[in-house]
Order: C-alpha cells, then structure tokens, then sequence
C-alpha cells in the first residue's frame, strides 16, 4: 500500500544530499535510479550514449545528463542516464 507522499519526488526545501542533480528521475520510492557512465570523450553523443546503454539490454532509458566545463561548453567525460526501473 503506497502513501501518496511516496510518490512525490523531495522539493527543494527537502534534504535531498549535497551534489544531487538536478532534474533527475525518481521512482514511488523516491530513489534516483541511474547509470554513472565515465571515460567519454568530450564528442560524444546522446545517440552514442544510448546505443551503448541499448546494447547492454537496457531499453527504458528516462534521460541522459551530460556534465559539461563551463568555461568552454565541452563535456567533462562523464555522464548520468537515468532509467526507469531498478532492473535495468
């Protein structure tokens, strides 16, 4: 039996952790369900990214969040991808 709380993600005033991300994906649990993927080149793409989590078997990808250098806009070699389910 779920609480209606549980389905809410935290707001802004919760304490959520430092470093949380934003927009990220929560489940009724509310747990952040997803992928840390490290060592990319500063190229690569979301469609580079999501072939690879495909080729795993992972298919319920929710979004995909690049971290990138502020200075000049390029990717930092990392990124998060958040999916649906804790399965995948």
């Amino acid at each position: 039996d779920r609480d209606y709380m549980d389905t809410l993600p935290p707001t802004v005033g919760d304490d959520v952790g430092k470093g949380a991300a934003p927009n990220v994906v929560y489940t009724y649990t509310g747990k952040r369900i997803a992928l840390y993927i490290g060592n990319l080149t500063w190229w690569t793409t979301d469609e580079d990214l999501t072939e690879a989590v495909h080729s795993l078997g992972v298919n319920d990808i929710l979004e995909i969040k690049f971290f990138e250098n502020r200075a000049n806009g390029q990717s930092k070699g990392f990124a998060l991808v958040g999916v649906g389910s804790e399965a995948s």
